[in-house]
């Protein structure tokens, strides 16, 4: 069986919910909740979300930061 995850390069820079849920793995209501947050690097358009890739990285490293 061949690995079929898609690697951090191949997502575009701005990245879907659901491909976003999949890159740190966690539910896509959790990215909703996420996404409701004044320090998370997402955009609205109507109704659907989009989140910098290059931001969502920086993000991540400062949370983590701050567990450390």
């Amino acid at each position: 069986m061949q690995n079929t995850q898609l690697k951090w390069e191949d997502y575009p820079e701005a990245l879907k919910v659901s491909q976003v849920a999949r890159l740190l793995q966690i539910g896509s209501n959790q990215v909703y909740e996420l996404c409701h947050r004044e320090d998370f690097p997402v955009v609205k358009f109507g109704k659907q979300y989009r989140v910098s890739k290059t931001l969502l990285r920086e993000w991540f490293e400062r949370q983590a930061k701050g567990i450390i």
